[in-house]
């Protein structure tokens, strides 16, 4: 599991444009390939013959997986981040930056508190040993009838400086049923995936708010793009084809087709990871947020609210119930 996350990383950070440049060579050979056999008598010359053009097919799809894959140079970032405008992204926001969705997971619930915490909407206490979280509920909106929601309805829901998607994830993620919760509950909870199948329920609104405020502050490009869904089923398509197609035991081309058809698999699992295309200045600052969490060190006493959210959501570490001396 690791491992496809290391791949997935590694996706991410490459242009999209030349993913997709990759997979359209990858599906052009394989048709190629795939003509010349169904049309010639090529692959019925002999053995040898058949043999080398089986190999050069393997090799060719391996040597351009590997390109895809290729790990670009991950310069050490340690400046101050600067950019005082992106003071304003929540970690909700900054999480659908780097996934184009929102996830839920431990790390998100915990950021997100920290933030709400700075931000005088969740109050701190301590009740015997316990972390208790109380939310500021006056200060939401609690949303009933959701479903049919329409995009000119979603500013009305915005509150006291609150986005309306984030009121949304407050009131039916976050605190759903109550104001009230310990921080082991919420570690507990998240661990449990509860928080994530809260998300999932209201996954398709949430998404709608997050994309209606990015349209309005102008920074998303075009609609969503469903290419890296069709590019990776049909390149999947053909590899297949042309693996059944030539039909003799080559380790080159079984190699090639296996690598081929496991990262179109990829790409179509976590296709809505490049669905959405951000205006240059995002995507540049996520790349850039991302290695500056790495250098983040949450000992020091000089550390910012904000760089123990940033740690917090793209840091390393480990989130559970330490995480209180830093909230």
């Amino acid at each position: 599991m690791g491992k496809i996350e290391n791949i997935i990383e590694i996706l991410k950070q490459r242009n999209k444009k030349d993913i997709q440049k990759i997979l359209l060579i990858l599906i052009l050979i394989n048709l190629i390939i795939l003509l010349i056999f169904i049309f010639t008598d090529l692959f019925q010359i002999n053995k040898i013959v058949k043999t080398i053009i089986n190999s050069l097919v393997g090799i060719v799809n391996i040597i351009l997986i590997i390109l895809m894959l290729k790990k670009q140079d991950d310069a050490q970032v340690s400046e101050k981040l600067e950019l005082e405008e992106n003071k304003t992204y929540n970690p909700i926001m900054l999480q659908f930056f780097g996934k184009s969705a929102v996830t839920a997971d431990v790390n998100l619930i915990l950021a997100e508190c920290k933030n709400l915490i700075e931000r005088d909407l969740l109050t701190v206490n301590k009740k015997e040993s316990e972390t208790v979280f109380t939310l500021k509920n006056n200060k939401f909106t609690r949303m009933n009838r959701i479903e049919g929601l329409e995009e000119n309805q979603i500013d009305s829901y915005s509150k006291n400086g609150i986005p309306a998607y984030e009121n949304l994830f407050v009131t039916k993620v976050l605190f759903p049923f109550e104001n009230e919760i310990t921080l082991s509950e919420i570690v507990k909870k998240a661990k449990q995936g509860y928080y994530k199948e809260r998300a999932e329920m209201c996954q398709f609104l949430l998404e709608k708010m997050l994309v209606h405020e990015l349209n309005k502050q102008n920074m998303i490009q075009g609609s969503k793009n469903k290419a890296f869904a069709i590019i990776s089923v049909v390149n999947i398509i053909c590899s297949v084809l042309v693996w059944l197609g030539l039909g003799v035991f080559n380790i080159f081309l079984l190699l090639g087709a296996i690598s081929n058809i496991a990262i179109g698999g990829i790409l179509l699992k976590n296709e809505n990871i490049f669905a959405y295309s951000f205006k240059p200045e995002i995507s540049e600052y996520i790349d850039k947020v991302k290695k500056y969490a790495k250098n983040i060190n949450l000992d020091s006493e000089e550390i910012a609210s904000e760089d123990v959210i940033i740690k917090i959501l793209f840091g390393d570490m480990i989130v559970d119930e330490t995480i209180e001396k830093y909230l």
